[in-house]
């Protein structure tokens, strides 16, 4: 980057759009600090109003005293609440300090326990409030198809607990009679009954049992498999929802890439247009030695690269911030138009 030496010969920056771009970011995260410090501050002492105004009053007074709608009011209690209780996982994003009160207010929709994965998934701080919005909006959509999905694994595990109970049940009944069985057993034992009825009891008591754990090992393996079915099916689910976001990511980046590559043929055609009646110009100037002339020359090669410059730095700032870009081309086409104006 360049620098001017002043008249007094000090070395200034030169007033690029780079540079006053970084100023302004500069600007803006003490802005927001200082809006979400203030809207906090005000919420304090909101919350403090409420408890002496008393029950049925609170929305009166904050419209006859402060203007305030009810949800203004409520808003600035949700920044207090959210973003200054040290244990409050809101308070402790990293990017907290950073923003503004419409994206403290929408970072809010996102679940407690979710807002740190959300962060690290989101580059929040460049994005717009809208942009912001939708991505929440997207992220919910993701998480209530996981939510319904798990109510249905959880629906199959009390299906699979109560076929459990009904086995354990069969078993602890076979279980019993068995203790019938070993409890005659023995009262023949103690008789001296038949030796051949003694055989043929031993013998059913020993099927029994070789029944029951057969059963109990049936159970065992039939549950383990159940319940490794349903842990593969959440893991396949997980594994579709993150190709999904994977997939709409590559899409979004995609569109990006390919309004990029137009915007680039159309700055480039744009830039032939300028070059040719610059060209144009610069023939006609050629056949003249006038000192003004010359001067004309030089400014105007100046305006062409002054005007490439700011076309091509609206556009960057256009692949994060269309609305920024819009504001950016219209003001830059009224100085234009009275520069045009003034010919």
């Amino acid at each position: 980057m360049e620098n001017i030496i002043n008249a007094d010969y000090q070395v200034v920056q030169e007033r690029t759009l780079p540079v006053i771009i970084s100023e302004i970011k500069t600007i803006e995260a003490q802005v927001y600090k200082t809006a979400i410090d203030g809207a906090a501050e005000i919420g304090a002492r909101l919350l403090e109003a409420k408890e002496q105004v008393g029950h049925g009053n609170w929305i009166a007074w904050c419209e006859e005293n402060l203007n305030y709608t009810p949800r203004q009011a409520q808003n600035f209690i949700k920044i207090h609440e959210n973003y200054r209780d040290e244990n409050s996982p809101y308070a402790n994003t990293k990017m907290s300090s950073h923003l503004s009160i419409s994206k403290a207010l929408a970072l809010l929709q996102v679940p407690e326990d979710e807002v740190e994965e959300f962060e690290k998934e989101h580059d929040i701080e460049n994005m717009t409030v809208k942009k912001l919005e939708s991505e929440i909006k997207e992220w919910k959509n993701r998480a209530a198809s996981l939510d319904a999905y798990l109510e249905d694994v959880k629906e199959a595990h009390a299906k699979l607990q109560a076929q459990k109970e009904e086995k354990e049940a069969e078993l602890a009944e076979k279980n019993e009679i068995i203790s019938h069985l070993d409890d005659e057993l023995e009262l023949m034992k103690e008789k001296q009954d038949d030796p051949e009825k003694i055989a043929l009891l031993e013998k059913q008591i020993a099927e029994e049992q070789a029944a029951a754990e057969k059963a109990k090992e049936d159970l065992r393996r039939e549950q383990e498999a159940k319940e490794q079915a349903i842990q593969e099916a959440i893991a396949e689910k997980k594994e579709a929802l993150r190709k999904d976001v994977e997939e709409a990511q590559a899409e979004k980046i995609k569109a990006t890439e390919a309004a990029v590559a137009e915007r680039i043929k159309a700055v480039e055609e744009s830039k032939q247009v300028l070059e040719e009646k610059l060209a144009e110009t610069q023939k006609k100037l050629a056949l003249s030695n006038n000192a003004d002339i010359t001067a004309v020359k030089i400014k105007m090669d100046m305006i062409q690269k002054t005007f490439m410059e700011v076309d091509i730095a609206i556009e960057n700032i256009g692949l994060e911030d269309k609305e920024q870009e819009r504001k950016l081309r219209d003001a830059t086409k009224q100085v234009l138009q009275s520069l045009i104006d003034r010919l």
